[in-house]
């Protein structure tokens, strides 16, 4: 029983990014806009473990198996939490990105659009960098 929490925990704080999924949703503003949000939600092979656990947690005696749906729907709960919390902070650094790249293309400065171009490069997420450029610039 006491393996069983540990490995809970461990999953709990060591592998949350590995439940959660994330995935980009693209919905239409009042205004017309196309607007992309980033939703992380619980993996399906999580979502799968946990019913699967569930399901067998009653077929165990009567206080082992009570404490082990405990712990998978604290366990569900946490990656629910730890997924609610990934979605904003992909959303404010989305927000972020979208209001950097609004006033390099306001000041419409070709030395600090090639400097950009150019860490990109270094960093290597410059695909990923043109990408959002071109749909920021879209939008407005």
């Amino acid at each position: 029983m006491k393996r069983s929490i540990c490995l809970i925990a461990a999953l709990l704080f060591c592998g949350c990014s590995a439940l959660v999924t994330t995935r980009e949703e693209v919905t239409t503003s009042p205004g017309g806009a196309l607007q992309t949000n980033i939703v992380a939600e619980p993996s399906p092979f999580f979502s799968k473990a946990i019913t699967s656990g569930r399901e067998i947690a009653p077929l165990l005696p009567p206080p082992a198996g009570t404490l082990v749906d405990l712990a998978l729907m604290l366990t569900a709960a946490g990656v629910g939490i730890y997924a609610r919390k990934q979605t904003k902070r992909a959303s404010t650094a989305e927000r972020i990105a979208d209001t950097v790249i609004a006033g390099v293309e306001a000041v419409n400065n070709p030395e600090v659009k090639a400097a950009v171009r150019k860490a990109s490069k270094v960093i290597g997420n410059g695909r990923d960098v043109d990408a959002r450029v071109q749909k920021v610039t879209r939008i407005q």
